[in-house]
């Protein structure tokens, strides 16, 4: 199995418990690198995470990588002020780079009913944050449009080029972004 040598999410449960706000969490983000590294290019995150991963500081950053997002990931959101999720997206040119803002206040559909760990997203991990911890991390996207989601461990050439520069995006992310935290 591929291993990226970064912190993994755990798809067990268990009981979340929400800690008190406090200046350290106010320096916080959080990064979820997901897709699975076993289709080809729907496992450019986790390329993304093997780079960034030394250059991260750990104190304010957490990088995370899961095969999909689970409803337990709204815990982590909700100790941070900022929110970056990476994933591969089949619309688009095969390594084009798209970043997008989700915000809280928009309108949020409900949530899924009792197939939701199997149809997370990142808007519907943000309303589960709204709804159970009553705040809203700033929240992006970037995605890597893809060519391939075939079996196998290989990036296409397209996808394989834009890893750094991915990877450089989110370091200034990190740098520039101001810090908001929204408490609902």
């Amino acid at each position: 199995m591929y291993n990226s040598g970064v912190k993994m999410e755990s798809s067990s449960t268990k009981c979340a418990v929400h800690r008190k706000h406090n200046s350290l969490a106010a320096q916080r983000a959080l990064i979820v690198c997901y897709g699975n590294p076993m289709r080809s290019d729907d496992g450019v995150a986790w390329r993304v995470a093997e780079h960034l991963a030394p250059r991260l500081d750990k104190a304010s950053t957490e990088l995370l990588c899961s095969v999909q997002l689970t409803p337990e990931l709204a815990d982590a959101m909700s100790q941070v002020d900022r929110v970056l999720f990476v994933d591969a997206a089949a619309g688009g040119e095969p390594g084009e780079i798209r970043w997008s803002s989700i915000r809280a206040d928009e309108h949020i559909p409900m949530l899924p009913g009792p197939n939701f760990t199997h149809q997370s997203s990142p808007q519907s991990l943000l309303a589960l944050c709204r709804i159970v911890y009553k705040v809203a991390p700033e929240t992006s996207v970037v995605t890597v449009g893809a060519a391939s989601f075939e079996l196998g461990e290989a990036l296409t050439e397209e996808v394989e080029t834009v890893i750094v520069e991915v990877a450089a995006s989110i370091q200034d992310w990190l740098k520039n972004q101001p810090i908001s935290k929204k408490w609902l």
